[in-house]
């Protein structure tokens, strides 16, 4: 049998980190049951710094995971926000000092549970709404971009596509089921997103990339039929 050692990629804050070891990881994601809307995303690493610099890790700086497969590509675990850094020396001596760096990272679903939404809701399908939900928070507007941002220091990569996007995923759209109006809304956008995922048959979800997507009824139940067709063939 072959012994598959699994060779892996953290980025913070879109940089590959090179002068550290990986000596601990720990990834959840999803949800415990069927019958309720996934939860945000959770990664909890440890890298070992041998480098004796100072350690550039943020507060809320982007973190993905990523690991090699068996062709050699990268592909995606785990994509989130640094939300708790702790940082300590490992070992000390003559030669030279190591650092240890333990990173707790959330989901972007966290940050629905931050926004709250004061305003109304039109009649319309569930993936609309869904959309109109997430692009509220997490499509920035243009009071929201930093005074000192100027077209010379923009990322000339950026198309319109994801301008300014941190976070919105793939939502099926415009849905299968009509969502009835309401006024006077103040709730969080988590619980406004799961309300109109539940109601709609479908669910929101974190992508390996830590984008949020919403599967709707129809896309739903193709994935519950692979993967009754998938549980039939392994028996």
């Amino acid at each position: 049998m072959t012994i598959y050692t699994p060779t892996y990629r953290i980025k913070v804050d879109g940089n590959t980190v090179t002068n550290a070891t990986l000596s601990g990881l720990t990834i959840t994601s999803g949800r415990t049951d069927i019958y309720s809307q996934p939860i945000a995303g959770y990664c909890n690493l440890t890298l070992i710094e041998t480098s004796e610099s100072g350690i550039p890790y943020e507060i809320n700086d982007p973190v993905t995971i990523e690991v090699q497969n068996s062709v050699g590509v990268y592909v995606y675990l785990f994509g989130g926000f640094i939300t708790d850094l702790t940082i300590g020396v490992f070992s000390s001596g003559a030669i030279a000092t190591s650092q240890k760096v333990n990173i707790i990272a959330t989901g972007a679903l966290t940050r629905l549970n931050r926004a709250i939404w004061t305003d109304n809701l039109a009649h319309e399908f569930d993936g609309d709404r869904i959309a109109t939900l997430l692009g509220s928070v997490l499509f920035d507007a243009w009071n929201e971009v930093p005074a000192a941002t100027t077209w010379a220091t923009y990322d000339a990569t950026t198309t319109w596509a994801n301008a300014e996007n941190s976070g919105f995923g793939e939502i099926d759209t415009p849905g299968d089921y009509e969502l009835h109006s309401q006024t006077g809304v103040n709730a969080t956008v988590y619980a406004l997103a799961s309300a109109a995922a539940t109601s709609g048959l479908g669910y929101i979800y974190e992508d390996s990339q830590g984008r949020i997507g919403y599967a709707d009824s129809t896309h739903n139940l193709y994935v519950l039929e692979n993967l009754r067709r998938y549980s039939q063939a392994q028996k």
